[in-house]
């Protein structure tokens, strides 16, 4: 047996909660959207996380005001499936918001393993450059102090690139400076 479902417009009563939620709805979107935009760890990202809050917060609150309207009017009216469609555009803007929430964890987590494999990958490249170094002819002192001018130029050290190397004096126990910067 097909059920047949006549669809009428929201009832007076309720339209103006959801001309709320349309008015409210891109503003939340395009929040949504800068904040997939945004680069991780940026300020732009930061910025549109809060944007996002509170334009979730504004949706999620119009929602609420158009369910309340929706069951004060079905009772009075006895129409329950008003009230159901009601609560179903709440669930779909909570659904849109907690999809956001997740991309927003993703976005994240992205641009810290993102940062995590730009740090390793420096890293790597420092130690080839410094084993082909090590292969050069020279002296002790003259790789130490390459060594350390190339340490020194990683970006997560302190500003003030300073430093030095101790090398163990095996005769006398004791901890030799051999390059400092």
């Amino acid at each position: 047996v097909a059920m047949q479902y006549i669809l009428e417009p929201a009832p007076l009563q309720v339209q103006g909660g959801l001309a709320e939620v349309r008015q409210r709805w891109p503003d939340y979107r395009a929040a949504a959207l800068t904040l997939a935009d945004s680069p991780a760890g940026s300020a732009a990202l930061r910025e549109a996380e809060v944007l996002v809050d509170e334009q979730a917060l504004t949706v999620i609150v119009a929602a609420g005001r158009v369910v309340a309207l929706f069951e004060a009017h079905s009772r009075r009216q006895h129409q329950y499936l008003m009230g159901l469609m009601a609560v179903l555009v709440v669930l779909n803007s909570l659904a849109v918001v907690i999809a956001v929430a997740v991309i927003r964890r993703y976005v994240l987590e992205r641009g810290r393993i993102e940062q995590q494999l730009a740090h390793d990958s420096r890293l790597q490249q420092l130690i080839g450059l410094l084993l082909r170094r090590s292969l050069e002819p020279g002296t002790v002192e003259n790789f130490l102090s390459y060594s350390l001018d190339q340490i020194l130029t990683l970006p997560w050290l302190p500003a003030e690139p300073r430093g030095c190397i101790f090398l163990h004096d095996e005769a006398s126990g004791r901890l030799h400076l051999t390059v400092q910067k």
